[in-house]
This record gives C-alpha cells, sequence and structure tokens, in this order.
C-alpha cells in the first residue's frame, strides 16, 4: 500500500468510528518502533564510549591517588600510590560504564556522549564519596541533590520503574553532585570550613595560638573551624614577615587530594587536608603550622612571579636575581605533578625554597610560643 493508500485508509478508520482497531493498530507501530529502538545501534554506542575515555581521562589527568579516612575499608589497602588509584579508579569506571548504560537504554532514549561522559564522572563521584563523609554538611548536601534529582525525573512514572533502577539512579546522582562539590572545595569555593575575618582583628596573642597548637599532639578533637581560626593567625604573622600584609591568604579547611595543604593563586587561599584532619593522631599542631608556613612561602612566590609584591635581592626565601624570578614563573606554570613526577617536583627551586623556609621559620615560631609559657 502506497502512502497516499495508507492516508486515507486511515482517514476512512476515523470517519467510520474504528477507534478501538487504529488505536491497537497504532499501539503495534509503537510498540515495534520501541523494539527497534532498544537496540543499541554503533553510533550510539561508540558516541558513548567516546564520552566516557574523555571524561575519565579528564579525571585520570588529575592524578588520583587514594586516600580514605581509615574508617572505610579501603583504607585496609594501606599506602597507596598513584597507580594503585589509577587502577581502582578504572574498576570502579567499568561498573558504572555498563550500569549506565543499561539504565540509559532501558529508558528507551538514545545513549550520547553526555551519558557516557556522566558514566564516567559518576565513577569518581563513588571514588571520592568518602572524602566528604568527614564533613557531614557536604555529604547531606550531595545526598539530598542526588535524590532530588531522581525524584525529580521519575515523578511521573514513580509506580512503573522497577526499584533497582532508581536505586541506580539515585547513587550515580549523588556521586555525580558529591564530585562537583569536591571540585569546588578545592578550589575553595565551597569549603568546609573558613577561617573568621575576626580571628586576626585585634592583633590577638600570636605567641598564645603558637602555644597552643604547638602543645597539641592531633587536631582531630578539634573543629573545622577553630583549625582554621587558630591557623590563620599562623598566616596573620608569616604575612607580615613576607611583606604579604596587603594580600594575606585566607586559610581554609577542604578537599586537597592527597596533600596535606595546598596554596590556591587564584582564589588566595591556603586549604588544609579535612581527610587527613580528622584523622586520629593524624596531623599534629606542629605539623599544620608547618604546613601553613609550608605554603604562606609558596603564597609569596607567586606574589612575586606575578608581581604583586616587589622582589627584593635579599628575600626571605634567599636572594632573588631576574633568573630566579623567571624559573619561578616558569615552575608555576609547568604541569609537574607531586604525585606522578615526585623527584622533579621535590627539587624545583619553588619548593626547595619553600621547604627551606619553613625549616627555617620553625625555630622562630617556637621561641614565639615560649613567650606566652
Amino acid at each position: 500500500m502506497c502512502e497516499t493508500d495508507s492516508n486515507i485508509s486511515l482517514h476512512d478508520d476515523l470517519l467510520a468510528g474504528n477507534y478501538d482497531d487504529l488505536y491497537w493498530s497504532v499501539s503495534a507501530e509503537n510498540d515495534l518502533s520501541e523494539q527497534d529502538y532498544i537496540l543499541l545501534d554503533k553510533g550510539e554506542l561508540l558516541s558513548y564510549t567516546i564520552g566516557a575515555v574523555v571524561a575519565a581521562a579528564i579525571v585520570l589527568k588529575g592524578h588520583l591517588v587514594l586516600d580514605y579516612p581509615p574508617s572505610f575499608p579501603l583504607a585496609l589497602m594501606g599506602d597507596v600510590t598513584a597507580v594503585d588509584g589509577v587502577a581502582v579508579f578504572s574498576v570502579i569506571c567499568l561498573i558504572t560504564f555498563v550500569l549506565n548504560l543499561l539504565a540509559t537504554v532501558s529508558a528507551l532514549r538514545e545513549a550520547t556522549a553526555w551519558d557516557g561522559a556522566f558514566s564516567s564522572y559518576a565513577a569518581i563521584g563513588f571514588y571520592l564519596f568518602p572524602q566528604i563523609t568527614v564533613h557531614w554538611p557536604f555529604l547531606v548536601m550531595s545526598v539530598a541533590v542526588g535524590v532530588g534529582l531522581t525524584v525529580g525525573n521519575y515523578r511521573h512514572k514513580w509506580s512503573s520503574t522497577p526499584p533497582a533502577k532508581i536505586a541506580w539512579s539515585a547513587a550515580s546522582n549523588t556521586a555525580a553532585v558529591s564530585f562537583l562539590v569536591i571540585c569546588l572545595g578545592g578550589l575553595g569555593l565551597v569549603p568546609m570550613a573558613a577561617s573568621n575575618p575576626s580571628s586576626t582583628e585585634g592583633n590577638p596573642q600570636s605567641s598564645e595560638v603558637l602555644a597552643d597548637l604547638f602543645s597539641r599532639v592531633s587536631l582531630d578533637d578539634m573543629s573545622y573551624q577553630e583549625i582554621a581560626d587558630m591557623l590563620q593567625v599562623v598566616a596573620h604573622v608569616e604575612s607580615e614577615r613576607l611583606g604579604l600584609q596587603d594580600h594575606e591568604p585566607r586559610v581554609r579547611v577542604g578537599y586537597t587530594g592527597s596533600a596535606a595543604a595546598n596554596y590556591n593563586s587564584s582564589f588566595n587561599v591556603i586549604t588544609l587536608n579535612a581527610s587527613i584532619l580528622s584523622r586520629s593522631q593524624g596531623v599534629s599542631g606542629y605539623d599544620a603550622v608547618e604546613s601553613v608556613t609550608h605554603e604562606m612561602a609558596h603564597a609569596y612566590e607567586n606574589a612575586v612571579a606575578n608581581e604583586t609584591i616587589t622582589s627584593r635581592w635579599n628575600s626571605p626565601l634567599g636572594n632573588l636575581g631576574p633568573d630566579d624570578i623567571a624559573r619561578w614563573r616558569e615552575e608555576l606554570n609547568s604541569n609537574v605533578d607531586m604525585n606522578r613526577h615526585f623527584t622533579t617536583y621535590w627539587y624545583q627551586d619553588i619548593e626547595v625554597r619553600a621547604r627551606n623556609y619553613a625549616d627555617d621559620e620553625m625555630p622562630r615560631l617556637l621561641a614565639m610560643a615560649s613567650d606566652a609559657s
């Protein structure tokens, strides 16, 4: 039957009132088209795979290293390397690749590159999820948004959707949201705690704060807010020493990967690693002060390299000539990573000088702390 004849037949059925026959005929055609749609074609699979691989490659460029709190089973692996981290992530990635593909196909819709990318980002979310559990607001936020997205997606088909599919959707959405939260936390945009601007107002007794910190074998009995406020005093002391009074970094507690602390020049923020701070006997007050002092040296190096402050030959970090500053700029703009290029990273001039500065500063800070006794 040609297309014109088909249209005439359909029109005649409508005029004759054969609605039931027409309904079942159309339903049969829809069922057939849906069966054809379920079969994943090569183009969809290729698009989905490309999306997943590209997203996974972007994640892996972040140089994963497992750094879970000891209360989680994966911590039983003991000390792990970047290779171990990549292996664990790859296994999780394969699982989410398959599960998300099945969920996409069962929803009778085309599998796109974005669906593939989501599977990889959900994988890194599952990988990093234990990191946010050390800070319950992050955990509640991730779960609430993940469940909310799932409810919104299935609100009109709740009763007809298999529970396993709903559970997977809620879990993968929560994982993806946790990854986003951790990313924002790593940038200092969503910290677990940030020092109060008033923590250094009125010139608090730095020696007393230092004495308190140095007396602590571990900081695990302190809140993140207390830690951030006390270490802001250390940053304040070092800002005066380094000439950074107008560019004093803000101290925060958040996610820093495997590092104990880092300095983000874009936001002028020093972030302490919450997952390490939360460990029993994980970080002493002395270690925390040394970490902040080290990062303050990096803040100084960035300020000099960016000409935020004027460099001088006899600087707190040693003599600085034009060649030294040019080297700092080059190293600060390089992609040398602590985990995968440890030797190169360790012997960079910016790293050597920051370590030396912290080593020289600690006796001075200890002497300040003794003034409080």
